[in-house]
């Protein structure tokens, strides 16, 4: 949890950076644009495609071949 907590003030520092440099209207449009990948991300599976399909090998029957 700790780590998460620094990742996000990592970006939020980022952010600001960003905020002075581009200005509002641009920094809105990549927040924008960053929103709409990680959904889409998601919904096709994302983080969770490989831990699901690991855990449904480990559990399905295999063969083993001496």
């Amino acid at each position: 949890m700790e780590q998460i907590l620094e990742g996000l003030g990592t970006v939020l520092r980022a952010m600001l950076g960003l905020l002075l440099i581009v200005g509002p209207g641009v920094l809105f449009w990549m927040v924008v644009a960053g929103v709409v990948m990680a959904v889409r991300w998601v919904a096709h599976g994302g983080p969770f495609e490989r831990v699901h399909h690991e855990s449904q090998t480990a559990s399905s029957p295999s063969t083993i071949k001496s």
